[in-house]
């Protein structure tokens, strides 16, 4: 076997591994896709049973509870309690505005999580192929300048 059938085996081989390791990669981000899938569909159905079963939520004032997460947003407890008073912060409305908030945080906590995980897998998933690429043309370019006497 000459040299260069060598080399392009060789070369054929590592390309090879790189493609294998690229989709265990691959299959290990589609497993922790799935896997917070379901976590984010379980707590859906968590919240949804919370709902349901919390007494008197469909009496609460939407605009209230509104009211009192902007400025739960603003300035925490003391804010509610200058505008609406020491009883407000222990309301029903209260709750419900602190519970949307809560959920709010989770949600943009999981994207930005999301996103740091896609991030890292794509950079992961380029590099293998891409160090194989480069030291196959590392290696030609050492052929051509062998071969011409350099």
């Amino acid at each position: 076997m000459s040299d260069e059938s060598k080399e392009s085996t060789s070369v054929r081989d590592r390309l090879d591994a790189a493609k294998e390791a690229d989709r265990r990669i691959e299959e290990r981000r589609r497993e922790q896709e799935d896997a917070a899938r379901e976590v984010a569909d379980r707590r859906r159905v968590l919240d949804d049973a919370e709902k349901r079963s919390a007494p008197g939520q469909r009496d609460l004032d939407a605009e209230r509870v509104g009211q009192i997460r902007h400025e739960l947003a603003k300035g925490g407890d003391d804010a509610v309690r200058r505008r609406f008073g020491g009883a407000a912060v222990k309301s029903p409305e209260a709750a419900k505005a602190r519970a949307q908030q809560r959920s709010a945080q989770r949600r943009g906590r999981e994207a930005m999580e999301r996103g740091v995980d896609e991030a890292r897998s794509r950079e992961a998933s380029r590099t293998p192929l891409r160090d194989a690429a480069v030291k196959q043309q590392q290696g030609r370019e050492r052929e051509r300048d062998t071969s011409r006497g350099r």
